[in-house]
């Protein structure tokens, strides 16, 4: 009896005997390197610019496309992205900060509703050669347009055939605003013009010339004159029941104004 007891106790000290941590960690680095591909791949910038030179030429100005020759605005100043329909060049920047080069690079565009899950308004793949390491490259989309109006979401995914040792910094995420009117009033058909207005060369900021009033660079009208320029009636409605964003308005104007001059915007439900 006493040797089956000294047995027993030994088994159970065995049992009792933690295993090796440096078992365990020589087992989490090999697994570990079999997942360290030494690709580290992210998309840093993207840079947006009309497909078409009609539709440069008309939008340009106070779109995100930067820079606009012949035209010092700040990169920053603008209000929309595109226009309803209208075909964009969209470019964007892909970095590789690892160790090893990547391989063929897939690159997803996704353009999302902000107002419903999963609402794609685009999504479109293309591929660039393999980065180096600390290397960088681009890769443009082209003739991407929107047929949906409002403020989106714009996603750049780069992906290659292993594992990215830091999935986190991968996607670049920006705003994607497209707007469903732009006037550039180069002309008063539409518009409802009263006395003295007309168009002139002399304050235009693209297509060649604009509404105006006035008798040009130099010229003036006097202070109690009463006379109105109206847009054409917009419809804002929205399909969306209670909205997270609603309309936008934003105007610009060239010259010089006088007192009492002023801008109104009236709303009919």
């Amino acid at each position: 009896m006493p040797r089956f007891g000294v047995v027993s106790l030994l088994i159970l000290l065995l049992l009792l005997q933690p295993i090796s941590s440096v078992e365990f960690s020589s087992s989490e680095q090999a697994q570990f390197s079999t997942k360290n591909s030494g690709v580290d791949l992210s998309a840093t910038d993207v840079s947006i610019r009309y497909s078409n030179p009609s539709d440069e030429s008309q939008y340009k100005m106070f779109s995100s496309n930067h820079p606009i020759l012949g035209f010092d605005r700040p990169k920053n100043l603008y209000v929309v992205d595109t226009v309803n329909s209208t075909p964009m060049d969209i470019e964007v920047t892909i970095r590789n900060d690892g160790s090893a080069s990547s391989g063929i690079i897939t690159v997803q565009l996704l353009i999302l509703h902000n107002e419903y899950e999963r609402f794609e308004l685009a999504n479109r793949t293309v591929t660039m050669n393999s980065l180096a390491s600390n290397g960088q490259g681009t890769a443009t989309f082209y003739n991407v347009h929107v047929n949906y109006s409002g403020n989106h979401t714009l996603v750049v995914s780069p992906s290659f055939q292993g594992v990215d040792d830091n999935p986190s910094n991968n996607n670049y995420n920006r705003h994607y605003t497209v707007a469903h009117f732009y006037f550039t009033c180069t002309s008063l058909v539409g518009w409802n013009a009263g006395p003295y207005w007309g168009t002139s060369t002399d304050t235009a900021l693209s297509m060649g010339q604009s509404c105006h009033i006035g008798q040009g660079q130099t010229g003036s009208y006097t202070n109690n004159l009463q006379t109105d320029l109206m847009t054409p009636i917009w419809d804002m409605s929205d399909i969306v029941q209670n909205p997270t964003r609603t309309n936008g308005l934003t105007f610009f104007y060239a010259g010089s104004a006088q007192p009492n001059d002023s801008m109104k915007v009236f709303a009919l439900d």
